[in-house]
């Protein structure tokens, strides 16, 4: 006979912790795209200051 698998209750506190864990991870890759976002923006301001230059 097989062992039977994790209880209800087990599976779905591991689906939370789950859950929480790439809502973490989502919000630091929030995080990462708004600061490469920003690094972006930056770039086209100096490249436009760089047209007016020439």
């Amino acid at each position: 006979m097989m062992p039977r698998g994790k209880s209800k209750e087990q599976l779905q506190a591991e689906l939370a912790e789950a859950n929480d864990y790439i809502e973490e991870l989502e919000s630091k890759l929030d995080d990462i795209a708004g600061i490469a976002v920003e690094d972006e923006e930056e770039d086209d301001e100096e490249d436009d200051d760089y047209d007016e230059a020439a």
